[in-house]
């Protein structure tokens, strides 16, 4: 099943803001996650935070080729997988990759109908700003993830 449609076309992602977060081997789990997030786009990172016990950091990643929000998803669940996601179950996590907010494609903004754009769990997105759209259940954003935002470029359009 295809998430976050535009009438027939799936939702093609140019930007993207990510939590990234560990709190088992974090000096081991998370340089080699934003390595390989290098790959997809430009990105800016935030300094760490750290609270109870979680490495998080905010990453902004400009996608060198547009994704379907699916393509997307499918691709940081495979990353946390790839870095023992599945050995461990909470509260231990090797890696946690969540998609806080997305840019889509500029020509697929609608006038003004956003309630169409959903998310995997079916739940709308929140039209944030411009081509900005956040995952509901990711608001509001939690202290470290404000913190995080500070450090980079699209903070004002989460932190207005």
């Amino acid at each position: 099943m295809n998430y976050t449609q535009l009438s027939a076309r799936p939702l093609l992602v140019t930007e993207t803001l990510l939590s990234i977060a560990s709190n088992h081997q974090p000096l081991y789990y998370l340089p080699q996650a934003i390595d390989i997030l290098k790959n997809w786009g430009d990105i800016q990172l935030s300094q760490v935070i750290i609270d109870n016990g979680y490495h998080n950091y905010m990453a902004y990643i400009q996608l060198y080729s547009a994704l379907t929000y699916d393509t997307l998803l499918q691709q940081t669940k495979q990353l946390e997988q790839q870095h023992d996601r599945a050995k461990f179950t909470k509260p231990v996590v090797s890696l946690d990759i969540d998609i806080i907010a997305i840019s889509i494609d500029k020509m697929q903004m609608p006038i003004n109908n956003y309630s169409q754009f959903i998310d995997e769990k079916g739940s709308p997105l929140q039209y944030l700003t411009k081509h900005w759209f956040a995952i509901n259940r990711r608001l509001p954003l939690a202290n470290y993830e404000k913190q995080g935002l500070q450090d980079l470029a699209i903070r004002d359009i989460f932190l207005n």
